[in-house]
């Protein structure tokens, strides 16, 4: 399940995609078990890592194993929010297009690989956090702050590229 985060990014690709085509049939009850559920394998994970780990030396490395989104936890989550998405009633929200065609940006933004060290290596490193409380208070913070400035980069370059891009090069 450690696989490159490209290949991963693909690997999502092509599970939306194939509900798309197939559209297979899952309950929104079911769906909404599963979300809900792999939530809370999540916040348990943190927990009961925090607990074992100072016993059991060899679990340090996993802490966040179930925080990391190739993780099974993580694709029983996605899938779930996936089918959900799916199956929710449509609607236009301006805010949310906005939004939603910023999201793509940000991915790349945060996943590059000169960035990706530098944010979650030194800006948003959570090994100061030493309970688990601030463990998930520092990754929600943390997301929050990177979504907040992915918005504002994204928004920047896109008004950027229609300034200079619309314009023909001479």
């Amino acid at each position: 399940f450690f696989w490159n985060q490209l290949i991963w990014f693909f690997v999502m690709y092509v599970t939306g995609a194939f509900f798309r085509l197939f559209n297979p049939i899952i309950s929104v009850k079911t769906c909404w078990i599963f979300l809900i559920s792999s939530i809370f394998l999540l916040m348990a994970s943190f927990a009961v890592f925090e607990l074992l780990a100072p016993k059991m030396a060899f679990l340090n490395g996993y802490v966040t194993y179930f925080r990391w989104s190739n993780s099974p936890v993580a694709i029983v989550a996605s899938v779930s929010m996936l089918s959900l998405a799916i199956r929710s009633k449509g609607y236009t929200n301006q805010l949310v297009n906005k939004v939603a065609s910023l999201v793509f940006g940000i991915y790349l933004l945060h996943e590059n690989f000169f960035i990706k060290d530098l944010l979650w290596g030194r800006f948003f490193n959570a090994s100061c956090c030493s309970t688990v409380v601030d463990r998930v208070a520092h990754f929600l913070f943390s997301v929050i702050i990177v979504f907040a400035i992915g918005c504002i980069v994204e928004l920047t370059r896109a008004k950027l590229e229609r300034k200079f891009m619309a314009k023909p090069c001479k």
